[in-house]
């Protein structure tokens, strides 16, 4: 135990908070690779997407789900976060298929499958007498975009057979959420 009047030598012992000068990070928050900042959160932006998109596509098509970002450096990370309301399908035993891609500028809803391919899945959900229906869902990924333009990142939808509606979301007003962090390399 310490007296009123004593204090702790942080250059010879190990309890306590070290500087930069003995030995510490001098890091608020984030990690250390030998004297570099890497895992920082530099930045973080989001995007609240509200109404429901359906489809009954066999191909991979645009949705209003997106956001974008701007590196600061070209070896920085993005962490990817899409968060959807429910996903629907009108009939049981068909699968509905979720893809995010990264590109350079927003595909217009509808459009074709465009940029690279960072994330899908094949979901299979709870199903109904004639329908199936999942919770919300989340989809994360740790990008390399290598850029210091906008970056895009948008969600494709589509349905393993068209007789069969996909739905991301369904009736009052479902909120999809799209958040990116850069993240120091």
């Amino acid at each position: 135990r310490l007296g009123l009047n004593q204090s702790i030598n942080l250059a010879t012992n190990t309890t306590g908070t070290l500087a930069v000068a003995n030995g510490g990070t001098g890091l608020t928050s984030g990690f250390v690779n030998g004297t570099t900042n890497v895992g920082k959160i530099l930045q973080l932006t989001t995007n609240q997407i509200v109404g429901e998109r359906n489809s009954n596509s066999t191909s991979y098509i645009a949705t209003n789900i997106h956001h974008n970002i701007t590196p600061a450096s070209s070896s920085n990370k993005v962490y990817v976060l899409f968060t959807f309301p429910s996903l629907y399908v009108s009939q049981r035993g068909y699968a509905n298929r979720i893809k995010i891609y990264r590109h350079s500028a927003v595909v217009s809803v509808g459009g074709s499958a465009a940029g690279t391919e960072i994330e899908r899945d094949v979901h299979m959900v709870y199903q109904g007498g004639s329908d199936a229906q999942s919770a919300k869902t989340a989809y994360s990924v740790l990008d390399t975009p290598s850029s210091t333009a906008a970056v895009y990142y948008q969600a494709y939808m589509s349905t393993s057979n068209s007789s069969n509606t996909f739905y991301i979301g369904q009736a009052g007003n479902p909120i999809a959420n799209v958040t990116l962090m850069e993240i120091a390399a």
